[in-house]
């Protein structure tokens, strides 16, 4: 008996080893899983707020400054659009000024994009419609089947007509 007694001390440590390295790899695993599910959450808190001050800038702003359109949403100084009507230094929150909106349309997407406020993973769709559902203006592309979508609704008017904006906030990761 006494000549197998090395052996088992070294199977011992063969075994344990093993377990060791068996409870490592998983400890890192599932550090790597919260570590990813931690980036996404922090991703959607981005995209949700991006879509709440985006819709709320939208419809509640005339801009910074409140004439942005004439240069287009491009001149220098313009800090922020807005489409909000602006007469007479009082802004008319959710009624909408056509030559504002004209201009957001024809602004190039990233601009419009950093104006908004919005960061680089997410990307927008902006819509009016009528109480129909008819399409009247949008911006952007509508946002694809898969990934994370945020849509915020907000009720304004437009040429004298109640109009649905909304907004898409959407990113794939």
């Amino acid at each position: 008996m006494g000549e197998f007694k090395g052996q088992i001390y070294l199977i011992d440590i063969l075994v344990s080893l093993l377990v060791m390295s068996i409870v490592v790899a998983l400890a890192v695993s599932f550090s790597a899983v919260e570590v990813k599910n931690s980036e996404d959450t922090t991703l959607r808190n981005d995209m949700l707020t991006s879509g709440l001050s985006g819709i709320e800038l939208l419809i509640g702003s005339p801009g910074v400054p409140s004439d942005w359109e004439g240069g287009g949403g491009l001149a220098a100084g313009v800090s922020s659009i807005g489409l909000a009507k602006r007469i007479g230094g009082v802004t008319y929150r959710n009624d909408l000024d056509t030559a504002k909106l004209d201009a957001f349309v024809a602004m190039p997407y990233n601009a419009s994009k950093a104006m908004m406020g919005m960061g680089g993973s997410s990307d927008y769709y902006f819509t009016i419609t009528d109480g129909n559902g008819a399409l009247l203006a949008s911006k952007g592309t509508d946002a694809p089947e898969a990934g994370n979508v945020y849509a915020f609704t907000r009720y304004c008017t437009w040429n004298g007509t109640s109009v649905i904006v909304g907004l898409k906030v959407y990113g794939i990761y």
